[in-house]
């Protein structure tokens, strides 16, 4: 045992020695990890630890370290949140394995927003998770089309892979889980990226390809809710970013479709399949039998833990082992956001995450799936606290001060405003690292 911690602690001291100062690359680092490893992979300690948390914390303190922090409004009320968590668990009414899994998975990717993104530049961040996501769009498509999980006895830890290592059915069709464990996490996962391939400095064409791959991967999960959730998302950044004629359209359109096809529409919401319907049904009988019974802090009442195997639903899920108050905190910033889309102030990323409300009524935070939203909420986060809260897709220029880093180099900074002659970028520049000049 105390061989394999020391092997551990020299890998973790190896990866913040090669991470220091390089900030693109503890990004692209995590972000693969989130996108190609599995959930189940990691160590244990007095815990499990996900190689995905592991990561992110040795990427924070990598790159905190050298960059430094400073705490927003957002951050605060984040901090509440988890808080009440602790007190909770501190007094004996919550779940202290999930108290745990609130650290590890919502507040150190949230963190890695908050330090890394900065360092890397915005736009930089933007593109890597558009290009990541596009890829696993991609390769989740391929997963369906040729029935190849390549996960499929990935295992370091035999009761993670138990939960989440099998392969789920609909209609007699294997569904798409890539990496993440679970087809809606698959799905969710992919709807919270096409903020980033809208906002990224990608051409139009690249643009459309990118959501058409990222879609199609969606669809390849059979998930009803990710659908959803990823149409919804797009007809949001649309009224963000597209004209005015193109947003009138997309209005008209989905309120005539909601009026002229309810039935059709609540059909595929339902499902057209028993199983399905047996699915929306089983999420029915939750809000009406768990509701009621949830307590303000703490545990809820042992039916709730014993009736029901799977809770699907996020909120419903943080009631039930932390008290309405928290889960009701959780709901608050996506009523901010929608109040900030209405008035024209929200960014693309938050329209992303009021577009997921839909998924987060059906579906528990689960696997790398919970990690990847709060790393997007700290990066909307991020957004909204540097002034610049509506970035623009056109808009080459960095929302943040990075010493440089997002800048173009320019061989003559008096000819700046010149027409633009631009010398190559210096090694530390080019790619992952800051230039230490």
């Amino acid at each position: 045992m105390i061989a394999l911690l020391a092997v551990v602690a020299a890998a973790a001291g190896l990866l913040v020695a090669a991470l220091w100062r390089r900030p693109r690359l503890a990004l692209v680092t995590w972000l693969v990890s989130v996108a190609m490893v599995p959930h189940w992979i990691g160590f244990s300690a007095i815990f499990f630890v996900p190689v995905q948390s592991a990561i992110a914390l040795l990427a924070i303190v990598a790159i905190g370290g050298s960059m430094g922090f400073k705490l927003s409004a957002f951050d605060v009320y984040f901090a509440a949140i988890i808080g009440i968590a602790v007190v909770v668990v501190l007094l004996g009414g919550g779940s202290q394995q999930f108290s745990v899994d609130l650290i590890l998975q919502w507040v150190l990717p949230y963190v890695m927003a908050r330090v890394v993104v900065p360092a890397t530049g915005v736009h930089f961040a933007l593109n890597a998770v558009a290009i990541i996501f596009a890829i696993v769009g991609g390769l989740a498509v391929i997963e369906f089309l040729l029935s190849w999980h390549p996960y499929v006895g990935w295992t370091t830890n035999s009761l993670l892979y138990k939960n989440w290592g099998s392969i789920q059915i609909r209609g007699g069709l294997d569904r798409s889980e890539w990496a993440f464990g679970h087809s809606i996490a698959l799905g969710g996962s992919l709807a919270l990226a096409i903020p980033f391939v809208v906002t990224s400095t990608f051409g139009r064409s690249w643009k459309v390809l990118m959501l058409i791959v990222i879609f199609a991967g969606t669809v390849s999960t059979l998930s009803r809710g990710a659908i959803i959730a990823a149409l919804f998302t797009l007809l949001l950044c649309s009224l963000i970013y597209g004209r005015h004629s193109l947003r009138a359209v997309l209005v008209i359109t989905t309120c005539v479709a909601l009026a002229v096809f309810p039935d059709r529409l609540r059909e595929f919401a339902y499902g057209g399949t028993s199983e399905t319907q047996l699915s929306a049904g089983h999420r029915g009988d939750l809000y009406s039998t768990l509701l009621p019974i949830l307590s303000p802090f703490g545990r809820s009442d042992d039916l709730a833990l014993t009736r029901y195997l799977s809770v699907d639903s996020a909120f419903l899920y943080i009631g039930i082992y932390f008290g309405w108050v928290m889960a009701v905190m959780l709901l608050i910033p996506l009523a901010v956001v929608a109040i900030r889309l209405i008035s024209g102030k929200a960014s693309g990323l938050e329209a992303g995450l009021l577009g997921h409300l839909p998924l987060l009524l059906t579906v528990a935070l689960i696997t790398q799936y919970q990690s990847f939203l709060f790393f997007v909420a700290g990066f909307a986060a991020l957004l909204a606290t540097t002034g610049k809260l509506k970035p623009r897709p056109e808009d080459n220029a960095t929302d943040l001060k990075t010493d440089g880093a997002d800048e173009l180099p320019v061989a003559d900074r008096s000819m700046s405003k010149r027409p633009a002659r631009y010398q190559r970028p210096r090694r530390e520049d080019s790619l992952f690292g800051l230039s230490s000049r």
